[in-house]
């Protein structure tokens, strides 16, 4: 309980900063923490995903933060491709899952530390919909929400103010972990302690701290600069593929 409520005051740090629903730590550690498989930490991660997007996208509509006509492309083709990862990862094993996640995170990286020298242009709606295919199935298939996939992508093709960045990943991310989690619960029959492979219980212990986190720290979002919030993702992705690298050998 107590390595529960922990999870979530890291996972409220890290979505209020950098608009990341939490999957990139909740994923390597909550089969640490709880002993849960990879699929129920995939399910159990979007869950809180889900939950913890709904509660930040709420407080940037407040304070006019999101721009709901730019992200709604990438959302929109993104559920369509979570839909289908979150089916087809029953198909696949925990050890698939694992390196499916550690290859990820190495483009991640890449994309990071070199990022393509192209510019996107707003007009066109044809990235959009690249970038939100890509990071629907992503999140459907690693648990990560998403953001992970989409902020880099973002940045690299300057498609957006990094100071617009948080929000719009949030938003996203709470798209692609909602259609993802409904596919679960309607695929499973509910338990006391789980539904499917979602760990609801764990799921609640995370998500409560991290609610109080994302009140009190939100004002800090849009103070950070384009190389901080860089500097973050590519943090949390080194670590993420680290700890995936380990569990696959």
């Amino acid at each position: 309980m107590i390595a529960s409520i922990c999870l979530g005051l890291i996972v409220g740090v890290i979505s209020v900063l950098t608009g990341l629903g939490g999957g990139v730590v909740m994923v390597p550690l909550l089969p640490l923490l709880t002993g849960a498989d990879q699929k129920q930490a995939i399910a159990t991660s979007l869950f809180v995903v889900f939950l913890n997007g709904a509660q930040i996208t709420f407080f940037s509509v407040r304070k006019k933060n999101l721009d709901i006509k730019f992200a709604l492309p990438i959302a929109v083709i993104g559920i369509m491709t979570a839909y289908f990862a979150s089916i087809l990862i029953y198909r696949f094993t925990n050890y698939n899952l694992r390196v499916f996640l550690c290859v990820v995170m190495a483009f991640i990286i890449f994309i990071l530390v070199r990022p393509p020298k192209f510019t996107f242009h707003r007009g066109k709606n044809i990235f959009r919909y690249a970038v939100g295919a890509i990071a629907g199935f992503v999140s459907g298939l690693s648990g990560l929400g998403g953001g992970i996939v989409v902020g880099p992508l973002l940045l690299a093709g300057k498609a957006i103010s990094h100071q617009a960045l948080p929000s719009t990943i949030t938003f996203v991310s709470m798209c692609f972990a909602g259609v993802a989690t409904l596919t679960h619960l309607v695929l499973n029959v509910p338990t006391m302690t789980s539904w499917g492979p979602i760990l609801w219980k764990e799921a609640i212990l995370v998500f409560i701290p991290a609610v109080f986190v994302t009140k009190a720290l939100f004002p800090l979002q849009q103070k950070l600069t384009e190389n901080q919030r860089r500097y973050l993702l590519l943090l949390f992705s080194i670590v993420l593929f680290l700890k995936s690298l380990v569990s696959i050998l």
